[in-house]
């Protein structure tokens, strides 16, 4: 892992491999480590950057809002800062999927393809902007355990919480360790 200082924070970042470069963009309020599968089978073929994104994992917390416009630029001088010359194939999960229909409206150039996991494109409703304050004010009082609680359900098929404990743990794991200004 790279610890890398980029605008106003400072990233934990996967990078391994050569060839045509693939950025992995985690989603909420998970770390590059969900990605893992992933960077293990295609580094041997591919070079694998998967960072943390600021607020989340080993990276650094930003006091106040951050945009997805914000973490797109960040991705942006990430690349710069890794000597990404050539154009990458984006991969963004959920939130990683908003973040890179901010990346593809200021840093198209930069991109080969875009790979977008459960994710959309429209902005949310007011009644689930409205949710996510709330939540983000329940993390604040209460610690990442609220967000813990209420997402993995959301995560997984039953079957997977049923079978998979050891999958369910790590998510867990990863969100709990996730500082809660991070994920509000």
């Amino acid at each position: 892992m790279k610890r890398i200082t980029i605008n106003d924070a400072e990233l934990n970042v996967f990078d391994r491999g050569q060839g045509l470069p693939i950025l992995f963009v985690h989603g909420f309020p998970l770390n590059h480590s969900m990605w893992r599968p992933q960077l293990d089978q295609l580094a041997d073929n591919f070079r694998v950057i998967a960072p943390d994104l600021r607020g989340f994992g080993q990276s650094s917390v930003t006091e106040g809002r951050v945009t997805m416009e914000t973490f797109a630029d960040d991705l942006n001088v990430l690349l710069d800062a890794l000597d990404v010359r050539e154009p990458i194939s984006f991969c963004g999960l959920s939130m990683g999927g908003y973040i890179a229909w901010s990346f593809v409206k200021k840093y198209s150039k930069r991109l080969h393809s875009l790979i977008l996991c459960d994710t959309r494109a429209v902005a949310d409703t007011s009644e689930a902007a409205e949710a996510r304050r709330k939540l983000a004010a329940s993390v604040m009082q209460r610690g990442s355990e609220v967000v813990a609680t209420a997402l993995v359900p959301k995560l997984f098929a039953e079957s997977t919480i049923h079978r998979r404990p050891e999958v369910i743990q790590s998510v867990r794991s990863m969100i709990l360790d996730t500082d809660p200004k991070g994920i509000a």
